[in-house]
């Protein structure tokens, strides 16, 4: 008669299975593959993919938005024929004088393409804090620089805002500080502008403070000399759209009136400078170019919607302004066109 084995205890046999839970649980972690492990084969060992960190990548992008010929954060950014991204006046430098890439050396053409997608991601590079302060102030003064001359668009109000974002993340330089008075002067000049008008003097105001007035032209002048008078458009775009879709004063026939919803539409010469390319006597108008983003664009003003600047102020080095005769006009139908 064979021995009965004892009996376990309760406690026993709860160790027992815990024992056994916990080995099962180490074979089925050993023979299972790992989550996002490629099963790799033991006789053939391959090194791991790497993958890149967050701030590995955002160095890649900065890089890719860093002019290689200023190396600093693009402003006003084009593209080159070698595809990279440059800031737009220090490549267009290169290639007058340079007909191969400054980065690669190979052989490339002069075409620039002006990147608004690039200067997005700097802006967002920017907000997100990859770039130090000193860096994004830099390129906050420099923004500004360029839509008071209005390289870039957004105007007096938009560079103010780059100015207050260079007050708050730089050290303060004299670049921003003479920036920020120039535009608090420009404040207390329309103030002053105002009241002079109000008193019924604003016209003598306008000529002490400003140098000249603000009314538009009260008679067509055809003995402005062609790409040296500067002319601003008035600001009032429903007034200018009346002025244009009528014959000016004196005038035989109405200008081409062109209203679309685009950059180079007419409506976007409101407010802004334009130099004087040609006239046309029939319909009492200036033939005004402007530039906007690198390119020049072109339509017909009549005079009583042009605001006379200065009669020889236009600059005589800058060589890519286009020549009276290289462009088509859009007002080609005009035997009077001078």
């Amino acid at each position: 008669m064979g021995l009965k084995p004892a009996k376990k205890s309760r406690r026993q046999k709860l160790a027992i299975r815990k024992r056994f839970a916990v080995h099962a649980a180490r074979n089925a972690k050993r023979n299972s593959p790992r989550v996002g492990v490629t099963p790799v084969n033991p006789e053939e060992e391959r090194p791991r993919p790497q993958i890149s960190s967050s701030a590995h990548v955002s160095s890649v992008v900065l890089d890719s938005v860093t002019c290689p010929i200023t190396q600093a954060l693009v402003v006003r950014p084009a593209v080159a024929e070698d595809g990279k991204i440059y800031e737009y006046d220090a490549i267009k430098r290169w290639v007058r004088d340079n007909h191969r890439s400054p980065v690669t050396n190979s052989p490339m053409g002069h075409k620039l393409v002006v990147s608004r997608d690039a200067r997005s991601i700097v802006e967002a590079i920017i907000e997100s804090g990859a770039v130090d302060d000193e860096a994004a102030a830099a390129w906050h003064r420099a923004s500004a620089r360029q839509k008071i001359t209005e390289a870039l668009p957004g105007g007096i109000a938009g560079a103010a805002v780059h100015l207050e974002r260079d007050l708050v993340l730089g050290s303060p330089t004299e670049e921003g500080d003479a920036l920020r008075v120039v535009l608090a002067l420009k404040d207390e000049q329309k103030d002053v502008l105002q009241s002079a008008a109000a008193a019924g003097v604003g016209h003598e105001a306008e000529k002490v403070l400003l140098g000249r007035t603000t009314g538009a032209m009260t008679n067509f002048r055809d003995d402005l000399k062609a790409l040296r008078a500067i002319v601003r458009v008035i600001d009032d775009k429903a007034e200018l759209t009346r002025l244009c879709k009528r014959p000016a004063p004196g005038a035989d026939h109405v200008v081409k009136f062109d209203d679309d919803d685009k950059r180079d539409s007419m409506l976007a010469y409101c407010g802004r400078e334009a130099i004087v390319r040609r006239f046309s006597k029939s319909r009492r108008a200036y033939h005004l170019w402007m530039k906007r983003e690198g390119t020049w664009y072109a339509h017909y003003f009549p005079f009583d919607a042009c605001i006379l600047v200065d009669e020889d102020g236009a600059p005589s080095d800058a060589d890519d302004i286009p020549d009276p005769d290289d462009s088509e006009s859009d007002d080609s139908s005009d035997s009077d066109r001078e």
